[in-house]
């Protein structure tokens, strides 16, 4: 398993709990069938998910942010099925 220094946890995080409950959730995912969102050799699901918040492609966000994201995820899919079933009466 890849450690981090001190040094580079502050470059990602101020929170050393942040990055363990980051890192916990993400293998969490990763066990339960999510694929790696970076190119790994790594088989551990802690070992990926350490590896992609050094490589940034998982950030941090307040809950806040993260019920905004998704909102709007859940706002962006209720729009295309809107258009979906527009698209379709308009066929028939």
């Amino acid at each position: 398993m890849n450690i981090l220094s001190f040094d580079e946890i502050q470059k990602i995080t101020n929170s050393r709990y942040a990055l363990a409950m980051l890192v916990s959730e993400r293998a969490r995912e990763i066990v339960a069938g999510d694929d790696p969102l970076v190119d790994t050799k790594k088989e551990r699901p802690v070992s990926i998910a350490l590896e992609e918040v050094e490589g940034g492609a998982l950030n941090f966000a307040t809950r806040e942010e993260y019920q905004e994201e998704q909102a709007r995820k859940a706002a962006e899919l209720l729009e295309r099925e809107s258009l979906l079933e527009d698209s379709q009466d308009y066929e028939d």
